[in-house]
Order: structure tokens, then C-alpha cells, then sequence
């Protein structure tokens, strides 16, 4: 009797083992067959967007840069990104994406004199910078492994409960402003909501910068899921690229600290900083 009980404990054992072995390698062939197609897309994809991103190559390019030029090749992005590349646009490649068409849209709208005159050596290089930061983030897209989308993973699971403890996600970038034809450098910062209510901030601090003047003024409402953007106009900025940190407090009392580029910009509302620092 023990003997018959055993043989079909271990017989039972063996099957779930199978099952489980089965259901992981499964889903793990679907991951990976998942991963090569998207990438096959995106190299696709990603082939038309460095055709025409051509008019900002670094070395020997095609033609001097006009405002024109500009307005022509914005137009030619947001086509491909409607018909051809949107759908494939990984997060990180998303923000130097809408970076650039912000500068483009910008300069080639904002420009009083000609279309055809051409663009200063600065704000060239600036544009060419951008175009160089998209490139370089689209290599990246095609070069690594991004996570699978089939279904929701214990690590996703886990995600979501931390959400609970971390409602919000800050980040401080410098880029740059786009007024009079010109550029200029600037910070912008970005709160996300990933919580599944509204919350209230009631600080925002920038590393450094402890006195800040806001509109509109705080508490500041977000909604369940919303990004907002948040411009910071200082007198000098600095040079441009380099993330500071910042620091989030909620109505709660919840102060959360982050130094994690943003995400895609959002424009919304403007923040004055008071620079100026009280004595020691």
C-alpha cells in the first residue's frame, strides 16, 4: 500500500513537473519570438526615420540648414511617425524623438525674416545634436533586449504593489527653450502620477535651489496616470545635459527624491526659481 502511494506521489510529482517545465519553456519561446519580430519592425522603422534625418548629419551634409529645411523635415517626421515608426518607438527613444520636433516646430514657426535663411552656427549645432541624440537612441532600441509584453510577470505584479508606496516619480533635465528663432538652455521638470488616484504636491525642490516661486501655485494636482511638465526659467542654466536631482512632497508628508532623466515631454505650466540664497 505505501509502495502503490508512493509510486503515484512520484508519478504525480513528475506530471506537475512536466507542466511547469512545459508552461515556462512555452511562454519563453513566445518572449523570445516576440523580441525578434519587434526588433525586425523596428530596424524597418527605424531605417526610413535615419534616411530622413539625413539634412542633420555631422559630417559633409547634403545642404546648409534653412528654416525652411527645418519645417520640411518636422513635416516628414511627423508622417513617418503617423505611418511608419510610432507604433515601434521604445520609452527612451520617444523623449530625444519629441525633443527634436519641439526645437524643428519651434525654430521653423518662430522665425520673423526668410524661410530661407540659414540657421546660426550655435542653434545648428544644437539641432544637429538632437538629431545625433534620436540616431543613437534608435541603435540602442535595435542592439538590446526590451521586456516581454506578453503578460503581466511576478516582477510587473511586484511593480504595481510598490506603486503604492512610491505614487510618484520625479526627474530634472536640461534641454533647451526655443524663443526668438533661438536656443536657449533651460530646466525642465517632469512629475509622473502612477497611481491609480489624484494626488496633491504640495513641494517641489530642486537640488540647490530650496527657494522656488510656482504657476500656478502649489498644491499642485495631478491626476491617476498624467505626466506633468513643468518649465524652470533661470538666468543661467548651465550647460545643457546634466540631470540634477529633485525633491517631491506630497500632501501627506510623503517626500519622494529622484534623479532619473524624464520621459516624453509634456509642456503645461511655467516655474519662476529664486536663486537667490539666504546667508549662512
Amino acid at each position: 500500500m505505501v509502495e502503490t502511494l508512493g509510486i503515484v506521489l512520484a508519478a504525480a510529482v513528475g506530471a506537475i513537473s512536466g507542466i511547469l517545465t512545459t508552461s515556462w519553456k512555452t511562454r519563453k519561446d513566445l518572449e523570445s519570438q516576440y523580441d525578434i519580430d519587434l526588433r525586425k519592425s523596428r530596424v524597418d522603422a527605424y531605417t526610413k526615420l535615419w534616411g530622413h534625418l539625413e539634412p542633420l548629419a555631422d559630417y559633409s551634409p547634403p545642404a546648409e540648414l534653412t528654416y525652411d529645411a527645418l519645417g520640411k523635415l518636422s513635416e516628414k517626421l511627423r508622417t513617418w511617425y503617423f505611418t511608419t515608426g510610432g507604433l515601434f518607438l521604445s520609452g527612451q527613444t520617444r523623449a530625444p524623438y519629441f525633443h527634436l520636433q519641439q526645437a524643428l516646430t519651434a525654430l521653423a514657426t518662430g522665425h520673423d525674416g526668410p524661410g530661407g535663411d540659414a540657421l546660426d552656427a550655435e542653434t545648428s549645432l544644437v539641432i544637429r545634436t538632437l538629431g545625433s541624440r534620436l540616431r543613437t537612441s534608435t541603435t540602442e532600441d535595435v542592439a538590446t533586449r526590451v521586456g516581454p509584453r506578453l503578460a503581466p510577470s511576478v516582477l510587473f505584479r511586484l511593480g504595481r504593489s510598490w506603486r503604492r508606496f512610491r505614487p510618484v516619480r520625479g526627474a530634472v533635465d536640461r534641454r533647451w527653450t526655443w524663443e526668438g528663432g533661438g536656443a536657449k538652455p533651460a530646466y525642465f521638470v517632469l512629475v509622473t502620477n502612477r497611481s491609480d488616484r489624484e494626488i496633491s504636491i504640495v513641494g517641489l525642490e530642486r537640488e540647490g535651489v530650496p527657494d522656488a516661486r510656482f504657476n500656478p501655485e502649489l498644491p499642485l494636482l495631478v491626476q491617476a496616470g498624467e505626466p506633468r511638465e513643468v518649465a524652470v526659467e533661470e538666468g543661467d542654466a548651465g550647460a545643457a545635459g546634466r540631470v540634477v536631482g529633485l525633491k517631491i512632497t506630497l500632501s501627506n508628508g510623503r517626500q519622494v527624491w529622484s534623479k532619473n532623466p524624464p520621459d516624453v515631454p509634456i509642456r503645461t505650466d511655467v516655474l519662476d526659481i529664486d536663486s537667490r540664497r539666504s546667508a549662512p
